[in-house]
């Protein structure tokens, strides 16, 4: 057993669950539900935020990164208020910094 033998078998399992779920709807048993739209704001909102921290990791620092990736995700919610996401960024800053820089002790630019 090396490093990547969880990981590898992890992936497995999951790939296996997501090929039965995607049979399992397939089915004739399935029930046709109509859902709602795709919330097109919050798709790119999230995705766009986890494009953003990948891009600006190196150059800006993990602070700067995951400060924009909080911020441009909350978007996502529609009824956002600032004064909650200026605390979550905050929170996230700090215990980011406890776990990763002091616990792990990884050198990522701040």
């Amino acid at each position: 057993m090396g490093p990547g033998f969880l990981p590898f078998w992890l992936g497995i399992c999951l790939s296996g669950l997501g090929a039965l779920i995607t049979v399992k709807a397939f089915s004739a048993n399935s029930s046709t539900h109509q859902g709602n739209r795709a919330d097109w704001r919050a798709l790119c909102a999230i995705s766009g935020s986890v494009v953003v921290f990948g891009l600006t990791l190196r150059t800006t620092g993990l602070f700067v990164s995951l400060a924009l990736l909080i911020m441009i995700g909350s978007m996502a919610y529609r009824a956002v208020r600032w004064k909650v996401i200026v605390g979550n960024t905050l929170f996230l800053l700090f215990f980011s910094w406890l776990v990763f820089i002091k616990g792990l002790k990884l050198s990522v630019p701040l």
